[in-house]
């Protein structure tokens, strides 16, 4: 059994944004000053299992307007390789955010943002390769969200069960079946199940490039009426694909995807999404990293759709210290407010330090 492994950061950053929150009122600009504190766990806790442990808490003080803030996130993963054919993973999740932090990961932060989102989530998945092409992946997992003093948006719980069945034809191209099943429940809505079933595929295109593909239905009932039973469900086209570029100092992603999702709002709501993710390693020290996202609701009460796009460049000062500087553009539009965009400018001074 190998020694833990522990790792541990130190930020300390400055903000500065001329609407942080992206809200209505006049004069909404402040800087803010934020610590934290970023420890990793690695174990090797025998010759078969391993223990993965990563979180952060942060403390954010506004000069102005706003106040403090403690957020923070925790993930815990077990891995377990009970033979060449079977794998086993088990994840616990804690986040606590802000949902400008985190703008473009649900449409529900566009409708309060000076909510505070916790998330708790579990997950359990299985990997079976009963021969030397062909892959079974199995998952289920369970999520409660919850927006404390919001009057708005409501504590919401989501359960699905996924199965994934892949062959690799070639050295370069996997097709596979993948279903779903994802059911969202709220005291209000009550609950609403969506049901999908794809084909996807995966070819590697040259030495760097890969794409993923899927294409495939889904069933997705309207919220649960009084006295049980959802609405009526029809077919719907979803998708989803990805197209990457991975070298020695060159990192490209694009993605795209069409599909339910989970809302505090409306139980389950149909969204795109369109992402980029790029970095270049310019020198040694210096990194480049350019990402885009943006989120879209499909129909529905409360058309709503979410955009950001940032810019950083990190620089390693020595072996533990390195200095970051970057712009992020947020933007949100909603029906009750309409459409509000600001820049957020931050420089952040990094400590890691290892101990074996």
């Amino acid at each position: 059994m190998a020694q833990p492994r522990m790792q541990l950061a130190v930020d300390q950053s400055v903000f500065l944004s001329e609407n942080p929150f992206l809200v209505t009122d006049e004069d909404p600009g402040s800087s803010a000053l934020e610590v934290a504190v970023r420890p990793r766990l690695d174990w090797q806790v025998g010759h078969a299992t391993a223990l993965e442990v990563e979180g952060a808490a942060r403390v954010r003080r506004y000069q102005r307007r706003y106040g403090d803030f403690v957020t923070g996130r925790v993930d815990a993963t077990v891995r377990h390789r009970d033979s060449e054919y079977l794998s086993l993973r088990g994840i616990l999740r804690y986040a606590r955010e802000l949902p400008t932090d985190a703008l473009t990961g649900s449409l529900d932060a566009a409708l309060d943002t000076r909510s505070v989102r916790e998330t708790r989530s579990a997950r359990a998945v299985a990997e079976w390769s009963p021969d030397a092409v062909t892959m079974v992946n199995a998952g289920v997992g369970a999520m409660r969200t919850r927006y404390p003093g919001s009057l708005l948006l409501q504590t919401a719980d989501a359960y699905d069960f996924s199965i994934d069945a892949s062959k690799r034809l070639s050295a370069r191209t996997r097709i596979g079946l993948q279903g779903q099943v994802s059911v969202s429940k709220s005291d209000e809505l009550g609950s609403r199940a969506a049901k999908s079933i794809q084909l996807t595929a995966r070819r590697k295109l040259s030495e760097t490039w890969r794409a993923d593909v899927g294409a495939g239905v889904e069933w997705a009932g309207t919220p649960q009426q009084p006295g049980g039973g959802n609405g009526r469900e029809r077919p719907r086209f979803t998708g989803l694909g990805t197209l990457c570029n991975e070298s020695v100092r060159f990192l490209l992603c694009l993605s795209a995807a069409l599909r339910s999702e989970v809302s505090a709002l409306t139980g389950l709501r149909r969204e795109w999404t369109l992402g980029a993710d790029a970095d270049l390693r310019l020198s040694e020290y210096g990194t480049l990293s350019l990402t885009g996202d943006y989120r879209k609701a499909s129909g529905g009460p409360t058309p709503i759709d979410l955009f950001r796009l940032s810019a950083a460049y990190e620089h390693r000062l020595s072996q533990r210290i390195s200095l970051t500087g970057g712009v992020d553009y947020l933007r949100r539009s909603a029906a009750d407010s309409g459409r509000i965009g600001a820049a957020i400018a931050h420089v952040t001074l990094t400590f890691r330090g290892l101990r074996p």
